[in-house]
């Protein structure tokens, strides 16, 4: 049976030729927390692409990319303050390259569970989120579970190699010019995150600012040969709402470190999840009605 995307709200985004392309911000299928920007008109065959490769932000225009980043903020702030959350409480997440998963341009949204369940619910006119939503996310729960195990143990093998490798780091120096501070595993906890810091918070930008930022964090990572990534605006930890996080392969990100730091950060990466880690995504579970009914009778 097909899906019905529920929508939260239709935008759409100004050409340079003077015509717009429309765009939704859609509630996730998966049962994520997550508010999708989807934009089914900018998709491979609208952009040229060959039909075997995914699109993603590096194929748009660069100031197409700042458009579109300003929009899925200004988004993630009018959905926290409708909810009554702190501005913090929302996160954009952008996968670039070989991390994309969807045939046209799309990014994410990131919120706290059950805000985000409420907010679906008041949607669809209901009262409260359903049984129904609370099983599904559990099963999305232990689906991320196994598949992340699963691209552990893929990633594993070739970070062993690279950790091994006695190739000295990159000059990075040109390549970080543009940045305020540049930080590998902020909390040195094997999470293969670059926190890129720019010195103005992304919330003030205009389009034109937030599309230099792309192209700075694009040329970082294409110079560093990464061909599949993604960014979060701001990066976790983040008060001052002036960093981002890259993610990327660990293989790619242990060349960066010296040569005799390699081992020990490939050791931290392969315990737990590190995925979760650099990402900080919200992996609350979702009460169900009932149990919040029982909950409310003790408090």
């Amino acid at each position: 049976m097909a899906y019905t995307e529920i929508v939260h709200a239709h935008d759409t985004l100004a050409l340079t030729d003077g015509g717009t392309v429309p765009f939704d911000f859609v509630f996730d299928r998966q049962a994520r927390p997550h508010m999708i920007l989807t934009c089914p008109a900018l998709n491979a065959r609208s952009l040229g692409i060959v039909p075997s490769r995914k699109p993603s932000f590096w194929d748009l225009p660069t100031a197409m990319q700042g458009k579109l980043l300003h929009k899925l903020l200004a988004c993630g702030r009018a959905t926290v303050q409708d909810l009554g959350l702190p501005e913090a409480a929302f996160r954009a997440a952008i996968h670039l390259g070989e991390w994309v998963s969807s045939w046209s341009i799309h990014a994410h949204i990131m919120l706290p569970t059950e805000p985000y369940y409420r907010l679906l619910a008041a949607t669809r006119g209901d009262p409260e989120w359903s049984a129904g939503d609370s099983s599904k996310r559990a099963g999305y729960l232990a689906k991320l579970s196994r598949d992340n195990a699963r691209f552990h143990a893929m990633d594993l093998p070739a970070l062993l190699v690279a950790a091994a490798s006695l190739a000295p780091p990159p000059d990075v120096g040109a390549l970080t010019a543009p940045f305020q501070a540049v930080t590998y595993d902020p909390k040195s906890e094997g999470a293969a995150a670059i926190d890129v810091t720019f010195g103005a918070p992304f919330l003030s930008m205009t389009c034109e600012a937030l599309a230099q930022v792309m192209d700075d964090l694009n040329a970082l990572v294409q110079g560093l040969g990464v061909t599949g990534c993604f960014y979060l605006f701001t990066a976790p930890g983040c008060l001052t709402g002036d960093t981002a996080r890259v993610v990327i392969l660990p293989e790619n990100f242990v060349g960066l470190l010296p040569i005799n730091a390699r081992a020990a950060w490939a050791k931290k990466w392969a315990v737990g999840d590190p995925v979760q880690r650099a990402s900080c995504d919200d992996l609350d579970p979702l009460p169900t009605p009932r149990q919040l009914a029982s909950a409310s009778v003790f408090t």
